[in-house]
């Protein structure tokens, strides 16, 4: 499936590419069940305190779940480990966005604004994903229901399924056809507890771009429910008017 790419360009010119839910903001909840030990570091990826993922996505700028502001004042960004390495910088600034009610509900989506510019390669953003999407998870969340965190970072290949999977009741928390991506999960492989806030990418090695943001799922990470991430794409606008970035495709 296509996924059309929009890259965020400041004044001075393009950028380079690069689970359940917490009951209150400011607590922390999804983990990666399943998948894979990443064989290799992402530049965007980041983990925000010692609780939630983010995604840096300017310079400046880095993007992660509303029910994540709080949990933390620095990010660590392009390390496999979650406590070491990486470049470490400093957030002066959460924003979420406007709609979001707290606790697991739609809108679950925050900017972070770093007290200096960041060295790391930030990642592209996605203004569409299409039901069939091949996704890639990111995160350092539990590695089973009630599990502790990883101390690497892991990677779960999924895919985008159709809203209707989410939808009418089929999830414990609010889906929002217009504003969440619906993430396909199974019997032990699910994002969980501390992946919150991290990514759902598409594409491919040394091509990725961000599609969604991880946000709420199934009480127990059991995989019986799809996850929800809150859809980039849908919330692109917002984006560009908060950060002062601007978009166009390529």
């Amino acid at each position: 499936m296509r996924t059309a790419i929009v890259v965020a360009a400041l004044a001075a010119g393009v950028l380079a590419p690069g689970t359940a839910v917490a009951d209150q903001p400011g607590t922390v909840s999804p983990f990666i069940i399943g998948g894979e030990q990443s064989p290799a570091p992402y530049t965007f990826m980041a983990r925000l305190g010692d609780g939630c993922g983010a995604t840096l996505i300017s310079p400046e700028w880095a993007l992660t779940a509303g029910h994540c502001v709080g949990v933390g004042s620095r990010l660590r960004i392009g390390s496999l480990d979650r406590t070491s390495g990486g470049e470490v910088a400093q957030v002066a600034q959460a924003i979420r966005h406007p709609d979001y009610q707290g606790g697991a509900t739609p809108h679950d989506i925050a900017l972070l604004k770093l007290s200096a510019p960041a060295k790391s390669t930030p990642a592209k953003l996605a203004d569409k994903a299409t039901d069939e999407s091949p996704t890639r998870l990111l995160g350092w969340g539990a590695t089973s229901g009630g599990g502790s965190q990883s101390q690497k970072l892991k990677q779960l290949d999924t895919a985008v399924i159709a809203d209707s999977n989410c939808s009418s009741g089929q999830t414990e928390d609010p889906f929002d056809p217009a504003g969440d991506l619906c993430i396909e999960t199974s019997p032990g492989s699910s994002a969980c507890n501390g992946d919150s806030g991290g990514p759902a990418l598409a594409g491919s090695d040394g091509n990725w771009t961000q599609i969604g943001v991880t946000s709420r799922g199934a009480t127990g990470c059991d995989g019986s429910q799809p996850t929800i991430y809150t859809d980039v794409g849908a919330h692109i606008q917002w984006i560009k008017e908060t950060t002062g970035l601007t978009f166009s495709r390529p």
